[in-house]
């Protein structure tokens, strides 16, 4: 019989994609990320190859069975063998044959595609292919695997003895760490120089002392660590009872947890702090990658009810694609849940002169980030959320967990290695000139989504940064995305420890180049094509106002006053109040018009072109002092909407000429007030990471009275059984029955006082 792997070739959905209504009769698929679509051979697209179509194609969905036309290019992807639909033993060219191996760098199993580690005998080679497989799997590649012994055996880095933890390095220690989901603390402990031999002694006072104070975090890396230690073998206990099932029966997705939880099917832990396993979306079945591929229980919510975590969610949006969360055409430039948090970051950066771009950087509690997420869930939707109970920490926190959580980052891992070797071209003007082309050619909801949030981040930069901050900034603030925006796909995953300077250059040039394309540097802006320009300028005897020849010589004009100082000027001041600075960009007749309304500040920026300025095109003011002028007379709302109000107020400068004080004292006051701002931000992290310690003890107390009451209802519903089937008892094991009863009542007893503690 012929190999199906020659009669049909796979391409897996990378996006999303549903026909118009229109086409839905007429033979076209809707078809979903992770659905496997087959096509016989030979494959004649429109346009391209087999392996990089483009275009229509017909095939078959496997998932639904149903045929028809789905759409190619960056769509799907081609895969060389099917890894769902399984071969018999007949069909295949030849069995593998397998010996014991050992491995220091984890390995990708053949089969189930998750990552073999460990010191013992945790998996086996091929002798004839070279290809490696988890022990568990050792059964199916035997019996379904496809060797070919023509191939040359490949070259793995592996063992025939057991090679010990003491004989590992500090890089071999950052292979394993990203294998297991801790990436994120690889470089921490590449910098404390930690090796196989440390890793035996680790306990959570090793893991405070190296800065990791998450508890969440802390528990998942002594567990990985436990089992990487243990030479012990362990049988799996499934937790629920096989039926044949396979993953085509659920609706699997990749899903970071954010506490300890147990794989449903081997009750080991799931490893690691995100996208630890799978979920099913329906039925809330856990488990591991190499465990989805075996014997899996029929998805059934309500057989399955009493596995399901106190949080899951059937319409959960941490976890989603970004296809799945929002319309690409739509004016939508991003998923909902990013625009309401960086809206709210940026008001609150405005409003209350928080500097959104520090709040990146400090920890966010797990705990409030989790209470967050809730908080969402209860009320349906994100729109309907009330942010005004949580810091802006917080916020910040659950934005970056959104992004870690998503299942493919938002720069698609298909362009990890294209962005990644972009930035070592040496050129950096080439390099970033050529990473916004590659911007526009990602995913079309990936691609909007940057954009998104480069232009947030650059609006957060110029808030709160002078020019000569910006560069520092721009370093700091690239640290904590790099790993979040970019990351490898999981075949290609140890790279993510090892090529971290590379995604950090990324990220810094792309935020570079946003801040030289930006044409506005705040969060108010005109629209960009007016329905009509506004009214001509009338200067001279109509306009009662003073008229200034220079704005050099207008009270309203602070030059180049800070950010911090324009706040404190206008502060409990009445709407209208106005003054005009020199715009942040360094570039000369660039201006800002600060104006009150609303109770806050609102930045306007001042356009200049040919000698014309204005707040958006036409531009038609001669100078700068017209437009005031003008805006004193006239409303701003055919700028903007909510700006339904007049200039009425100016600050006018003290007479006093600051440029003749001295800059020794100028210097002075600055090192002082530079100094007094930093010991309150370690003042404030120290207070805020106390705050969260506390929240999260009180959050596992509440867990563990919950626990607690779970305990006692067991307890009572098996007293009750035994009460009402006490007579069937013979009356040789009555004895025995009243025994078991009295233990009962005493583990009873014991849970209750144990609340009592907790309370």
């Amino acid at each position: 019989m012929a190999d199906p792997s020659e009669e049909f070739c796979y391409y897996r959905v990378l996006h999303n994609y549903t026909p118009p209504d229109e086409f839905l009769d007429k033979g076209y698929l809707t078809v979903v990320e992770g659905d496997l679509i087959e096509v016989p051979r030979p494959v004649e697209p429109e346009k391209g190859t087999e392996k990089c179509p483009e275009g229509w194609l017909k095939g078959k969905n496997t998932k639904c069975n149903l045929e028809g036309y789905f759409p190619t290019g960056v769509y799907v992807q081609f895969i060389e063998k099917n890894p769902i639909l399984r071969k018999t033993a007949s069909t295949c060219k030849r069995r593998h044959s397998t010996k014991a191996a050992f491995f220091v760098r984890p390995i990708l199993c053949f089969n189930c595609q998750d990552y073999i580690w460990g010191t013992g005998a945790v998996g086996v080679i091929c002798k004839d292919c070279g290809q490696c497989f988890h022990i568990e799997c050792e059964s199916n590649a035997v019996s379904f695997g496809d060797c070919s012994k023509s191939l040359p055996a490949k070259q793995q880095p592996v063992f025939d003895q057991p090679v010990p933890l003491s004989r590992w390095d500090v890089s071999n220690v950052a292979d394993w760490m990203a294998v297991v989901n801790l990436h994120r603390y690889a470089h921490i402990f590449m910098k404390y120089g930690k090796k196989g031999d440390d890793l035996s002694n680790f306990t959570m006072t090793t893991l405070k002392g190296m800065k990791i104070e998450d508890e969440f975090h802390q528990k998942s890396i002594l567990a990985c660590i436990e089992k990487l230690c243990s030479n012990n073998k362990t049988i799996p206990k499934p937790m629920v009872d096989p039926e044949g099932a396979s993953k085509d029966h659920h609706n699997f997705s990749i899903y970071s947890f954010s506490s300890m939880q147990q794989c449903h099917l081997c009750s080991e832990y799931l490893w690691g702090i995100i996208q630890q396993g799978y979920q099913c979306r329906n039925c809330g079945l856990c488990c591991h990658r190499k465990c989805v591929v075996g014997n899996l229980p029929k998805c059934s919510p309500e057989k399955l009810r009493h596995l399901k975590r106190s949080s899951f969610m059937l319409d959960a949006i941490f976890g989603m694609s970004l296809a799945e969360q929002f319309d690409i055409s739509s004016s939508m430039k991003a998923p909902p849940v990013v625009i309401r948090f960086t809206q709210e970051l940026e008001k609150r950066s405005q409003d209350r002169n928080i500097k959104a771009a520090d709040a990146y950087r400090l920890p966010a509690s797990t705990a409030e980030v989790n209470r967050l997420k809730q908080h969402i869930s209860e009320v349906g939707s994100i729109e309907d959320a009330n942010l005004e109970s949580f810091d802006h920490v917080c916020i910040a926190g659950a934005l970056k967990k959104y992004l870690r959580d998503l299942p493919n980052a938002v720069i698609h891992e298909d362009f990890y290695s294209r962005f990644v070797e972009e930035s070592k071209i040496g050129d950096d003007e080439r390099c970033k000139k050529n990473l916004m082309q590659l911007v526009e050619e990602l995913p079309p909801h990936h691609c909007t989504t940057l954009k998104f949030l480069l232009e947030h981040f650059t609006r957060c930069l110029q808030l709160h940064t002078t020019n000569d901050d910006k560069k520092d900034a721009i370093g700091k603030l690239s640290r904590v995305f790099c790993q979040i925006l970019i990351r490898p796909p999981w075949d290609s995953i140890i790279e993510i420890v090892f090529s971290a300077e590379a995604s950090l250059h990324v990220i810094s040039l792309l935020l570079q180049s946003q801040l030289l394309q930006s044409s506005s540097e705040y969060l108010i802006v005109g629209p960009s094509g007016p329905s009509r320009p506004p009214p001509t300028p009338v200067l001279g005897a109509d306009s009662p106002q003073p008229c200034y020849g220079s704005i050099d010589a207008a009270d309203w004009y602070w030059k180049d006053i800070s950010k911090e100082e324009l706040n404190e000027r206008m502060s409990n001041t009445q709407d209208g109040t106005f003054l005009v600075r020199d715009s942040s960009d360094g570039v000369k007749d660039n201006y800002t018009l600060a104006l009150r309304k609303g109770g806050s500040n609102r930045l306007l920026k001042i356009y200049h072109r040919d000698g014309k300025f204005g707040l958006m095109e036409p531009l038609s003011f001669p100078s700068v002092v017209s437009l005031v002028n003008h805006y004193m007379q006239n409303s701003l709302l055919h700028f903007n909407k909510t700006l339904d109000i007049k200039l009425q107020s100016p600050i006018c400068r003290p007479k006093q000429d600051f440029s003749q004080e001295d800059p020794r004292l100028l210097k002075i006051a600055y090192v002082k007030a530079d100094k007094e701002y930093n010991e309150e931000l370690k003042r404030f992290e120290k207070i805020h990471e106390e705050h969260a310690l506390i929240t999260e003890e009180l959050i596992m107390r509440h867990q563990a009275l919950d626990a607690f009451r779970e305990t006692l209802l067991m307890f009572d519903e098996n007293m009750k059984i035994v009460m009402k089937n006490q007579r069937l008892v013979p009356q040789s094991e009555v004895v025995k029955l009243v025994q078991s009863i009295i233990v009962f009542w005493r583990l009873k007893l014991n849970i209750t006082l144990s609340m009592s503690e907790f309370s």
